[in-house]
């Protein structure tokens, strides 16, 4: 989850090793729904990822679509299953952190109850395009020490993206155990199946076409 150009869905393109020709990085509107992406990688060993709306910093939508998430997730999964963990992301073009940042990961977690994420990852994007790159550290060391300290006291921490697979890959298996370690070998090898659906639990799409054929046709890239 994350802000308005924050990337997020950058970030599960790269992870699964979609190209920039796809849809799948069109940003999801509040009211469009979410996009999710199953990896079965063998009999035993799956792993999903869902990527939410953008947040647009308005207290009243942001709430309503983390509550609509939550609702769906726990429809669907939280009866069988935890979830592993959170991943927001913030772009560093952006060198504010507004406090809804902190209410949603707060709110997220009293949503989901007993089920709610331990670890969360608090990942910075888009670190190619600042203008000053040498000013980076020493911003997220402000976040990390101001806005940022409340959940990172909570178990979160910061993380980096840099807009490859396997940096992604490596955020991810920071986050589950290490008998669910995931390689990029791993996915290119597994069945994937990509839905959207609406926050409201309304089935919109199941994967579109040209990923069917593109993913059938991955390993030999």
């Amino acid at each position: 989850m994350g802000p308005t150009g924050s990337e997020k869905s950058n970030f599960i393109n790269k992870l699964v090793g979609c190209g920039g020709e796809s849809n799948t990085g069109k940003p999801i509107s509040p009211t469009q729904g979410i996009r999710e992406f199953i990896l079965d990688v063998s009999r035993d060993k799956r792993y999903v990822f869902v990527d939410t709306p953008e947040f647009v910093n308005a207290p009243q939508s942001d709430q309503d679509v983390l509550r609509r998430v939550v609702d769906w997730l726990r429809n669907k999964y939280l009866q069988h299953v935890e979830i592993t963990g959170v991943i927001y992301t913030h772009p560093t073009t952006d060198n504010r952190m507004p406090t809804s940042v902190r209410e949603n990961l707060a709110n997220f977690s009293e949503l989901c109850a007993e089920n709610a994420a331990q670890p969360v990852r608090l990942v910075t994007t888009r670190c190619d395009e600042v203008n000053d790159a040498g000013k980076v550290p020493s911003w997220i060391s402000l976040l990390e020490g101001g806005l940022w300290k409340p959940p990172i006291v909570a178990d979160a921490r910061h993380e980096q993206f840099v807009n490859t697979q396997s940096s992604a890959l490596n955020i991810v298996n920071g986050l589950v155990g290490q008998d669910a370690q995931l390689t990029s070998e791993e996915v290119r090898g597994a069945d994937m199946q990509l839905n959207e659906i609406s926050v409201t639990g309304t089935w919109i799409s199941s994967i579109p076409q040209w990923f069917s054929s593109w993913f059938s046709t991955r390993s030999s890239l």
